[in-house]
This record gives C-alpha cells, structure tokens and sequence, in this order.
C-alpha cells in the first residue's frame, strides 16, 4: 500500500511547493520461519536519494536505503511487527520546538528501545537495479554524514535533536533550513 503523505506544515510556518511529494509504503506479508541456528535477516533495499539532501554528499545519488531487521534463532513464538502510531509530519519549521511522539504500537508485549541510529546504503543506479531483488545481504555500509552533521546528531538544531529511549519521543529545535536523513 503505498500513500502520498500530506504536505502540511506544523503551524503553517511555511508553504510547501507542489513538487515535495513524499510517499509511505506498508507492506504486510505473513509467513512462517521455522527456527534455523542464526535467525533470519529480513532486508528491503532502494536506491538513490535526491540530491537535494544537507547532511551526506549525494551529488551523484550515490546512496540508496537498507532496511533491516534481525529475527533470533530462538524467537519461535508468532510475533507481530511493531506499527508507528502516527506517521511524522513531511517538514518542521525553523525556530520551532519539535516534540513528535515516533512511538510504536507493539501487541506481543517485546520491549522496544528507540535510538538514533546510523543511515544505512543500499540499492544501487547502475543496469536499472533501483530495487535489488534479492536484497545485498549484511554487513551493510553506513552512509557517511557531511559537515559536522552525525547519527546522533543528523539535524542543524540547538538544542540538538533526541529521542527518548523508553518513549520514543522525538525533540529539537531545527535552526537551519534543509532536507536531513536520519533514521531511528
């Protein structure tokens, strides 16, 4: 299922040009792993990134997205996937305090521990591979951050942006205008 988000500013501090587009993509499949010694590595990978980004060097949209997961070799119970309670907002606006609730809804009762975590490459533009099928398999590069910016500090902000571990909630106060991956 994949939906355009909307783009509409917290506040209306700003007005967005048509051309933002920014999609969500769910995707919800249902099978059963017997247990293997080493678990299993579930990988969707893309590739490119706009070339519009501030905080990497993306001038020849060289960096594509990994996402991963790890499932145990002992993990033989059924679980369900975490699911993000709210989508995050497509853009915040300068000079104003940022408090997003980035929490998820997890059913079986596993703990989850909310970090700012390293930006993962993935995918490739060469011979039309947009999507690699299958996935690279791990260990998986991190896309290196340009001019001071880090994982734990992916966004020009004072104060700096965090996410509380147990909660899950993301704040900051952006003071510098421009497009920022990071991931959690």
């Amino acid at each position: 299922n994949i939906q355009q988000l909307p783009n509409i500013p917290p506040n209306n501090c700003t007005v967005l040009p048509q051309t933002v587009c920014t999609e969500k993509g769910t995707y919800t499949y249902t099978v059963h792993l017997p247990p293997t010694p080493g678990g299993y590595t579930i990988t969707h990978q893309r590739c490119c990134r706009n070339n519009t980004i501030t905080n990497i060097n993306n001038g020849s949209s060289q960096w594509g997205s990994t996402f991963t997961i790890d499932i145990p070799s002992n993990d033989v119970a059924c679980n369900n996937s975490p699911k993000y309670k709210d989508d995050p907002p497509v853009v915040l606006c300068l000079d104003v305090p940022v408090k997003l609730d980035l929490s998820v809804t997890e059913t079986d009762g596993d703990s989850v521990f909310y970090e700012l975590c390293s930006v993962l490459n993935g995918g490739a533009n060469s011979a039309g591979l947009i999507a690699p099928n299958p996935a690279s398999p791990p260990p998986y590069v991190q896309i290196p951050f340009i001019g001071g910016f880090s994982s734990s500090n992916p966004i020009a902000s004072n104060p700096g942006f965090t996410i509380n571990p147990v909660t899950g909630q993301l704040s900051g106060k952006p003071n510098m205008v421009g497009q920022f991956v990071f991931a959690i």
